[in-house]
């Protein structure tokens, strides 16, 4: 379990201490996590898949040549 004071502020942490800061009111039950908003566009990045399929279904270093194999396959 992880301790209350890893991620609420005020409370006490791994290492037996506690992050506040001043004035200490504004640093209980409070956190320094944020939340990022993502957009993505996906019918833009079907339409760039559709556009660019040949080119991407075969690519020398990531990938072996049809003909190698059934279909492409990483190699790793």
């Amino acid at each position: 379990m992880v301790a209350t004071g890893e991620f609420l502020l005020g409370y006490l942490n791994e290492s037996n201490g506690r992050y506040t800061l001043q004035p200490e009111e504004l640093s209980l039950n409070s956190s320094f996590a944020a939340f990022r908003i993502l957009e993505q566009d996906v019918p833009g990045f079907e339409r760039f898949l559709q556009t660019y399929a040949a080119q991407l279904a075969w690519m020398p270093k990531c990938w072996r040549p049809k003909s190698a194999a059934a279909g492409a396959t990483a190699i790793r």
